[in-house]
């Protein structure tokens, strides 16, 4: 199975697109990053730290939810 994106360039709008498609990869590997770093933050650290990242990663997954991200493959 193949899929085809197809920018027009000429058009600010679509060029920005494009930038972000081109991405897309690299912030996905952001994003999994700062969940795992989040993850240990609540797992290894202090009853205050890990609250605090605890409350922090669950936020971030609820926001990535709401807009229908999700790091999973």
């Amino acid at each position: 199975m193949k899929a085809t994106l197809t920018f027009d360039l000429s058009k600010p709008e679509e060029k920005e697109l494009h930038r972000k498609v081109l991405m897309a990869e690299r912030m996905h590997a952001a994003l999994w990053e700062v969940g795992e770093y989040l993850r240990e933050q609540a797992k290894y650290h202090s009853d205050d730290t890990r609250d605090d990242a605890y409350d922090t990663r669950r936020k971030f997954f609820e926001i990535m939810s709401e807009h229908s991200i999700t790091l999973d493959e």
